[in-house]
């Protein structure tokens, strides 16, 4: 999605940091001291979780609990790993929603495709060793939506790719954009990126008769 990642509402924002976490360099440390507050530099620099490369904060006045501050890697495989880890430490906090953006597209100048690559990678890499998680949500979210399409395509490679091996109960997607054409073929594509992958069955009373014990257990495993 698009947007202004400051006013986006979840569990915890993930901000693109300085290695001396003074948070009033980089384009996206001072958008989030400039809507949070002088709180959350302070608590950076004595934050409320310290790790090697990332620090966590409160949300301050943004609309989120907390923030992690990370200072971004350059290599793919590096920055695959540190998604993965802010994840997990979300997983510790018991957050529920994770925004992250364009890390070090700015500034840095990394490549989009990289960083979008390597998020998903790290997002993939959580969900496999964290199957039963509290984060339902996690966002990509984009200052420029002109990086939207590139993601979208990201994403649609990896997925397919990748087939999730648990059933999940439901996947909320939600789709913003400054047009209502750009929301249509954000909508198109997903709908595209879906097609012959969903199925249902419905099975009546008349049906579940004719199943034996077992076969009834079974069914109701998957319930469980």
């Amino acid at each position: 999605m698009s947007g202004d990642i400051t006013k986006h509402v979840c569990d915890m924002v993930v901000n693109s940091a300085p290695t001396n976490y003074e948070l009033n360099k980089g384009e996206l440390s001072r958008a989030i001291i400039a809507a949070g507050g002088q709180q959350v530099a302070q608590e950076c620099l004595n934050p409320i979780v310290s790790s090697k490369n990332y620090r966590v904060t409160s949300g301050g006045q943004l609309p989120c609990k907390y923030i992690c501050h990370l200072v971004v890697p350059s290599h793919q495989p590096d920055l695959e790993l540190a998604v993965f880890k802010i994840l997990r430490r979300g997983h510790k906090l018991g957050v529920s929603s994770v925004a992250f953006p364009s890390l070090g597209t700015g500034g840095r100048g990394l490549p989009p495709d990289m960083v979008v690559t390597s998020i998903v990678e790290g997002i993939l890499k959580f969900s496999t060793n964290y199957p039963s998680t509290s984060i339902g949500k996690v966002g990509l979210v984009h200052f420029n939506q002109n990086e939207v399409p590139l993601s979208l395509s990201i994403i649609e490679s990896k997925v397919s790719n990748n087939p999730v091996a648990e059933i999940v109960e439901f996947i909320e997607v939600k789709i913003t954009g400054e047009t209502n054409e750009n929301i249509r073929v954000g909508e198109a594509r997903l709908d595209k990126l879906l097609e012959g992958k969903i199925t249902t069955e419905q099975l009546h009373q008349n049906d579940l008769n004719q199943l034996s014990h077992l076969e009834l257990n079974e069914i109701n495993s998957f319930a469980e």
